[in-house]
């Protein structure tokens, strides 16, 4: 998934850029451009969004490490001064340590 998010942050501002080439030619073919202006406001809302895609597909890429669920250590319910605790998922407490007996043999954690 990592992956998935570089390449598309990498590649939509190439997208973006072929989208716009396409819509440009297809609007001046139709002889929508009479106004210089239009063009260059058409280029610049197109620039912005490019930039505003590739922010947030880099946000979410710079979040997920937060976001992984095996970052978080799981809190069963439990009794606490005379009432339930409903289950939680703390980020802030690690897990606890295996016993040397009881790790895996394959190297594993």
């Amino acid at each position: 998934m990592g992956i998935l998010l570089r390449l598309l942050a990498f590649l939509a501002p190439f997208l973006v850029f072929f989208a716009l080439v396409w819509l440009v030619r297809r609007l001046d073919q139709a002889g929508r451009f009479r106004n210089p202006r239009t063009a260059r406001r058409l280029i610049l809302a197109f620039f912005v969004t490019a930039v505003v895609v590739t922010g947030l597909i880099f946000y979410v890429a710079a979040r997920r490490p937060a976001m992984d669920p095996r970052s978080l250590h799981y809190v069963p319910p439990h009794y606490e001064e005379g009432r339930i605790v409903p289950q939680e998922f703390d980020r802030d407490r690690t897990p606890p340590r295996r016993r040397p007996e009881e790790q895996p043999d394959d190297g594993s954690f």
